[in-house]
């Protein structure tokens, strides 16, 4: 989030025209390489011809892993990148301010009221009204308020004005996530099935929480910058594109209903992470394909 919000302070130009198409189409091979690769590993590994796998996999993600949407996203945002830029360096500070209360109202107020309207209140409420910039893309969202953000909080360094931040930023987030789990709780139940809106990217109560999380990486950067916690940063794309691979297996040999979901959810969640970054660290190292994660 803020190496990418800090590429909004350069605006393109004629000249950046090759750095931009070359970080378009490394992103791109990316998504076709591991849309291939979680293709196949759903097909059993059946090699039924390279073609048929690419359109299947590249033009219809359900064939390959949910998480990859994430792909999709970023190579539509890199795509728009001079024209965001352009935006949001003319922005005044009460467009930006505007920009984050009606992107939170619409897009990550709107996505929670309309469904649990609807069965809380047993009516036919459905709104669809994707408003250009500010609720269309919810995900464009998150990287101009990561830029907003960014721009703001880097830099302070009143530790007074740290502290204080850090308590609200904690604050936000438990409130947020407490929140979140009682509003899915009861509602689950009223329904007697998992009802998880509460949790979706774009809600309201998640934006909150990444808000707060966000902000306090930014304004505590001194603290994280260590030889270690930069190499795990260098790794985390390779985790997160991996990391469904290794759980897909997992879940072969764990049928974690059979267990205590309070000591076998954080455990799973650490074994996994680390089996993540030990492949991506040994997938860095060779040579051939160290740039596809």
């Amino acid at each position: 989030g803020g190496k990418m919000s800090k590429s909004l302070n350069n605006l393109y130009t004629l000249d950046d025209l090759k750095k931009y198409i070359k970080r378009i189409v490394r992103f791109i091979i990316i998504l076709v390489v591991w849309n291939l690769i979680y293709y196949y590993f759903n097909d059993g590994w059946k090699f039924n011809g390279f073609f048929t796998a690419f359109i299947n996999s590249f033009f219809n993600p359900n064939m390959t892993s949910r998480h990859l949407w994430f792909m999709y996203a970023i190579i539509g945002i890199y795509i728009s990148l001079p024209f965001i830029q352009n935006m949001c360096k003319n922005m005044t500070r009460e467009h930006e301010n505007l920009f984050l209360i009606l992107w939170m109202i619409i897009s990550g107020g709107v996505v929670i009221y309309v469904p649990l309207a609807r069965e809380l209140l047993n009516t036919s409420v459905d709104v669809s009204y994707p408003v250009p910039i500010i609720g269309a893309t919810y995900y464009l969202g998150y990287f101009i308020s990561g830029y907003i953000l960014y721009n703001r909080f880097n830099g302070i360094k009143d530790k007074s004005k740290i502290n204080k931040l850090n308590f609200w930023c904690v604050f936000t987030y438990i409130c947020s996530t407490i929140v979140s789990i009682l509003v899915m709780y009861f509602v689950s139940l009223g329904k007697n099935m998992v009802y998880d809106v509460t949790t979706w990217y774009r809600g309201i109560f998640v934006v909150l929480a990444s808000f707060s999380i966000f902000i306090m990486v930014v304004i505590n950067e001194d603290r994280f910058k260590n030889k270690f916690i930069l190499k795990l940063s260098g790794l985390s794309f390779g985790v997160y594109l991996i990391h469904f691979l290794i759980l897909f297996n997992i879940k072969e040999y764990i049928n974690i209903i059979e267990y205590n979901p309070l000591i076998y959810i954080p455990y799973l969640t650490f074994l996994i992470y680390l089996l993540s970054v030990c492949s991506s660290y040994i997938i860095k190292k060779i040579p051939v394909i160290k740039n596809l994660i």
